[in-house]
């Protein structure tokens, strides 16, 4: 038997959906997904618990997801420090000619 390793390369956007339970580092459920943008690569988790806090979380700290699951990179601690805010926006003004 062989003991070689193989990746597997998905496209998180055909996977990311609304309700995916999201889960942690250290396996821990931390809420589910809320939202997404996939022109800005990240999701919005909701939450569980009292608080019901949004986390706005880059889809680069994704380490697996499938059709009910997301698993990230980072504790619930650190998630809550470094995307507790939504990222900054980008707004694009056109001239149009009256």
């Amino acid at each position: 038997m062989s003991n070689d390793h193989q990746t597997v390369t998905l496209n998180i956007r055909e996977y990311m959906d609304y309700g995916l339970s999201v889960f942690d580092a250290n396996d821990n459920r931390i809420g589910s997904v809320y939202d997404y943008n996939r022109d800005h690569n990240y999701m919005v988790v909701r939450r569980d618990g009292l608080a019901r806090r949004l986390l706005y979380i880059p889809y680069r700290a994704i380490t697996n997801i499938d059709p009910r699951e997301v698993f990230i990179s980072i504790s619930q601690d650190d998630a809550e420090r470094s995307y507790s805010n939504p990222p900054p926006g980008e707004t694009v003004l056109e001239w149009r000619e009256p």
